[in-house]
């Protein structure tokens, strides 16, 4: 489990620069929104 919270904050890391540094942010912010919704299903 902790090798997997590591990737899932590392993913959001890089998913929250790409949305910060493009102005077409939409997609990253439904993408996140998406591994946050399967983080929160996992055990």
């Amino acid at each position: 489990m902790g090798c997997r919270e590591k990737a899932l904050q590392a993913i959001e890391a890089i998913i929250e620069g790409i949305a910060k540094e493009s102005p077409y942010d939409h997609p990253q912010r439904i993408y996140r929104r998406q591994t946050n919704f399967r983080s929160s299903q996992s055990p």
